[in-house]
């Protein structure tokens, strides 16, 4: 039978009264895992919460992983994906608002906190008639959300992940179109990999941040050599210890949900030592920076200001586990 252990760790009595930081583990990083396999993986990794994906979902039944990830202690941090309303993915904007509305209900009945929504690629539209479909949609659908409780993630994406999954790429732009919807229960959702870059990042408006419902985290090398080619927090360029407490301090109050798409890591499927090592490293984090503020320069971040923005705890010149 699946069980939790107890935490070995310990953190300074000092830091006894100071909010920790909130660990989730997305089904993602451990992509050949059954989700009996990842829920009793990340229960046996002591996080607290867990990031599902929808086809794992409907593999094992929507009660037995509701059931199965009660019994293990299991939050469920965020349900992926709804969207697609450009058509991108081969299937009507009306289609994908049908498949939308039976993801909000599949999130409902898991207790899921928020659903993630990638709104789409550009396709064949122009950028205007992207926009349309994408708000058209997400008007559809806010309804529903709103009167199940669901808070719904509008994920900005990068690269070749926004040629197949997203025409939104800025934060500010995806922003605005949360604020032209106008639903309580729509916001925003931020991936480091994808957003990193992004010079609004650390600069969002307090509306904004107060509707910041998700934040998945994943570290970026110098040169990517494939589309799915992301590295465990730690092991890339992104100055995270930085960007979670700046967001932290700005507002957000949920889960830091640690979502890595590599096909490296995949094939090693040493998915038990990856799962331990990601929260040991984001523990430490959390330990050295609480009382080390975060200073954000003025005016807009350049790429090299938001790299050298990280915080280093007293005595040490990296962060190491």
């Amino acid at each position: 039978m699946l069980h939790r252990k107890s935490s070995s760790l310990s953190r300074p009595s000092s830091l006894d009264q100071s909010p920790r930081w909130k660990l989730s583990i997305n089904q993602m990083t451990a992509y050949r895992w059954s989700m009996e396999d990842f829920l009793g993986g990340a229960a046996k990794a002591r996080f607290e919460a867990v990031g599902l994906w929808r086809k794992w979902v409907d593999d094992c039944g929507v009660d037995e992983t509701r059931e199965l990830a009660a019994s293990l202690g299991l939050k469920i941090s965020t349900l992926s994906v709804a969207g697609g309303f450009t058509g991108g993915n081969g299937f009507s904007c009306d289609e994908s608002i049908l498949d939308s509305l039976e993801a909000i209900r599949t999130a409902w009945k898991l207790g899921a906190t928020t659903l993630l929504v990638y709104a789409g690629s550009r396709g064949g539209h122009t950028p205007t008639q992207a926009r349309r479909c994408i708000t058209h949609g997400l008007k559809e659908i806010a309804p529903l959300a709103e009167d199940l409780g669901v808070q719904l993630a509008v994920v900005p994406l990068s690269g070749q992940s926004a040629k197949r999954f997203s025409f939104l790429g800025d934060l500010l732009e995806t922003w605005r179109l949360v604020q032209e919807v106008g639903s309580d229960h729509l916001g925003l959702g931020l991936n480091s990999y994808h957003s990193w870059r992004d010079p609004n990042l650390l600069l969002l408006p307090a509306e904004a941040m107060s509707k910041l419902f998700s934040v998945q985290i994943a570290d970026s090398r110098e040169v990517s050599r494939s589309e799915y080619d992301q590295t465990l927090p730690g092991d890339g360029q992104i100055p995270l210890p930085g960007v979670i407490q700046t967001l932290l301090r700005a507002g957000y109050k949920g889960h830091l949900d640690i979502s890595v798409w590599s096909e490296q890591l995949w094939a090693s499927e040493l998915y038990d030592e990856m799962l331990t090592r990601c929260r040991q490293r984001m523990e430490t984090w959390d330990r050295c920076s609480v009382d080390t503020p975060f200073v954000l320069p003025a005016g807009p971040l350049s790429v090299a200001e938001v790299r050298r923005a990280t915080v280093q705890p007293q005595g040490s010149g990296r962060y190491s586990i």
